[in-house]
């Protein structure tokens, strides 16, 4: 497993102090086929697990104690149903509910405001979390999301729940955002949802990023932390994504509309439908604040600053990314699901995002892999408490 060495923020004056908590399996093989859950899989096959792919769960069953003694699943080829007996538990595990837009929309319908749908996370569409709740398990007071800015529009469009549009990696690095008007609206480096929680606030909950063709080495300077990071750790951890690939995908969401490229600030704003004056002026003081290493209006940290004057200089409209909902079903310390008077549903236990009493409101990222280590964690005890019939 690669540790990420460097929290990249170490004797920079960084606004935000985190935390080198992410680990990253490593390359098994040159077998792009063999990958740690692969292995993991084949593993649980040789000691007897059986895999049912395209099998979606309709509901859970249970007994007259009320006990959940198995769940209906449907084929999703010829949609015949299954019934599957477990008498020692169910551990409910499928991914909450972000592709749901009417179950986002009744428990936090102000992050369907912001965002912008992407073709990732499809299957999450809530089933374990109402089939618990059909059981009588209680669920989170308030509905929240891992949200992530990276998802873009073209520039005549806005973020919505009804919008298709595009991922957009490249979207958390802390370069210079503006709203439609074409005016600076926050600090830029705040992590990951942070600028989400101030897009909000902006008209049609829509900003722009604006960078440069310098980008390459700014990056660098920028240092980011967690899967947003485009540069190797310093212990030689590798990022999610290299910063190589960045100039295709630039190309890509280029020629499908979506990025604006111009040789001049003025050209730029006009492309992306901002207001030419506001968002020059915009920039000028920006680059401005870079050369003085000085953020008089937001504080931003001086090594987070840097000035945009490479042409050509590139801009898209940016909205947010559904990355999981983390509210869920609440559990006990056993991953049992409870009831509204904290009465546990014997037999039935659940992790990943359909659980919930860990997150509220949002996503704090000055931890990075704290959803994934968490479910790994809490669902390898459920595995351990329901193959034991607890």
């Amino acid at each position: 497993m690669w540790f990420e060495g460097s929290i990249g923020t170490e004797n920079t004056g960084a606004r935000d102090k985190a935390w080198a908590t992410g680990h990253s399996p490593e390359k098994l093989t040159d077998d792009e086929a063999v990958t740690f859950g692969t292995c993991l899989r084949d593993y649980a096959i040789e000691l007897g697990a059986e895999f049912r792919y395209d099998t979606m769960l309709v509901k859970c069953e249970q007994n007259s104690d009320g006990r959940v003694t198995g769940v209906i699943c449907q084929d999703g080829n010829d949609l015949h149903y299954i019934r599957v007996n477990a008498s020692k538990g169910v551990i409910l595990a499928t991914g909450g509910y972000v592709s749901n837009t009417e179950m986002v929309e009744a428990r936090q319908a102000w992050n369907n405001r912001l965002k912008i749908n992407v073709p990732v996370g499809g299957s999450c569409t809530g089933d374990g979390i109402k089939a618990a709740m059909w059981c009588g398990a209680s669920i989170d007071p308030l509905g929240c999301a891992v949200t992530f800015n990276r998802a873009c529009c073209k520039p005549d469009e806005v973020a919505g729940s009804d919008l298709k549009g595009k991922w957009f990696w490249f979207g958390e690095q802390p370069f210079l955002k503006v709203n439609l008007n074409g005016k600076r609206f926050c600090n830029e480096s705040g992590p990951y949802d942070y600028m989400l929680h101030s897009a909000y606030m902006q008209p049609y909950h829509t900003y722009v990023d604006i960078w440069d063709s310098d980008y390459v080495e700014q990056v660098k300077q920028l240092n980011e932390v967690g899967c947003c990071r485009l540069y190797p750790f310093d212990n030689g951890a590798p990022s999610n994504m290299p910063v190589s690939l960045m100039g295709k995908k630039f190309e890509e969401l280029e020629e499908a509309g979506y990025i604006q490229k111009a040789d001049t600030m003025e050209e730029l704003a006009e492309k992306l439908n901002l207001p030419v004056e506001a968002t020059v002026e915009t920039w000028n003081r920006y680059n401005m604040f870079a050369e003085q290493g000085k953020d008089e209006d937001y504080n931003k940290e001086p090594y987070r600053l840097t000035s945009l004057t490479h042409p050509p200089y590139y801009g898209v409209r940016t909205g947010s990314w559904f990355l999981a909902t983390i509210d869920g079903i609440s559990i006990n310390t056993d991953m049992h699901a409870v009831d509204e008077a904290g009465k546990q549903i014997e037999g039935l236990f659940m992790v990943g995002n359909d659980s919930g009493g860990f997150f509220s409101v949002s996503y704090p990222n000055l931890m990075t892999g704290l959803a994934a280590g968490r479910t790994m964690t809490f669902g390898r005890r459920a595995g351990m408490l329901a193959a034991q019939g607890k």
